[in-house]
């Protein structure tokens, strides 16, 4: 049995290689007695300089584990990992407990840094708190660039699925007959702009407000609401102020609208645009504008039809405007696709002598 285990078990690789760098040298050691083992395993190179510590508690009953490691030295570039030439370092601590249906975690970094050919950048502490039981979940990120925190009532396996079938009827019209499985699901994020961050996935990025996300799911009662909000981004020449995404359902509606106050990507400079869909089982309604100042740019409607795999687009000739001008379409147009299949009727747009059309072979 567990409880008799007792024992020590070292490895040695007599070749051991990854990305062509030899880790052949890598130290691992598992001594155990008395249901406890300890799990040492340890390696200095030039590119990767790590020492981890584990004591693991294997009781059937109340399982445990209490971890350690000090990464001094990791190069990114030399294994392969990245194409620039960073490395990086941080400590670790780690708890796990309990059984899987009752699974609680902590996981936090500390003195965490990376450098680069120029400079050296602080990562910050990072925390992160989790219990999984079987029919409750509950997660907490504390970090310098990330904070969250989710809470799911219900299996956590099953909510990605039931989110699925959820767009898939109000969207798609597939068959919907009220989930089977109580889910319900909170979640708030805010994600910062750091150096650390920034340096190493967007070195382009100028500059950046906190983003803000939450979202709200009720699968019996059919409601979901999320919002994403940023105030500005700046990217290289490109700018965006007042970002916000909006997406909310209720029963058998879902209505989503995004939109911001001005773009800016030379030539492209845009004010006030937006886009809106409602979506009821099967049949959509699109609107889409954009301004120039108080100067209405370009504006277009259309609805959305899906029945199986066949999807049809038509474009509502009120209020039809582009590049300023006011727009007609035969009211019959229609553009429809299904796998192999495409058609397209009456799809042309006039303004008195320009015209543009759409045909199909």
């Amino acid at each position: 049995t567990l409880y008799d285990l007792e024992g020590m078990l070292g490895v040695a690789f007599e070749r051991l290689e990854f990305k062509g760098k030899d880790l052949s040298d890598l130290v691992l050691r598992i001594d155990a007695k008395d249901t406890l083992a300890n799990l040492t395993l340890a390696l200095a190179e030039d590119f990767l300089d790590v020492a981890l510590g584990a004591a693991i508690r294997y009781d059937t009953l109340n399982p445990a584990m209490d971890m350690e490691m000090d990464l001094k030295m990791l190069d990114l570039n030399a294994l392969g990992l990245v194409k620039q030439n960073i490395q990086m370092g941080f400590k670790l601590q780690g708890q796990v407990s309990g059984l899987l249906d009752d699974l609680r975690l902590m996981v936090q970094t500390s003195e965490g840094s990376f450098q680069t050919d120029r400079k050296s950048y602080p990562m910050g502490d990072i925390r992160l708190e989790a219990r999984v039981a079987t029919l409750e979940t509950d997660v907490k990120l504390l970090s310098d660039f990330l904070w969250g925190n989710l809470n799911v009532e219900g299996e956590l396996a099953q909510l990605a699925p039931s989110l699925t079938r959820y767009f898939e009827y109000q969207i798609l019209g597939k068959a919907y007959e009220g989930d089977t499985l109580d889910i319900k699901a909170l979640a708030k994020i805010d994600f910062r702009s750091t150096p650390f961050l920034d340096q190493l996935f967007l070195p382009d990025l100028q500059g950046m407000d906190t983003v803000h996300i939450d979202l709200a799911y009720d699968a019996k009662r059919r409601d979901f609401s999320s919002t994403v909000e940023l105030l500005w981004a700046q990217y290289l020449d490109a700018r965006l102020d007042s970002f916000d995404v909006e997406i909310i359902g209720t029963g058998d509606l879902l209505t989503v609208d995004l939109g911001f106050k001005k773009l800016e990507y030379s030539p492209i400079s845009m004010d006030l645009t937006g886009f809106e869909a409602d979506f009821r089982q099967g049949n959509g309604e699109l609107s889409f504008f954009s301004k120039q100042g108080e100067t209405l740019y370009n504006q277009i409607a259309a609805e959305l039809e899906f029945k199986g795999d066949t999807v049809a687009l038509r474009v509502t000739p009120e209020g039809l405007v582009f590049n300023k001008e006011p727009w007609k379409t035969p009211i019959d147009n229609e553009v429809i696709y299904a796998p192999k299949y495409l058609s397209i009727q009456n799809f042309n747009f006039t303004n008195e002598a320009q015209r543009i059309g759409f045909l199909t072979d």
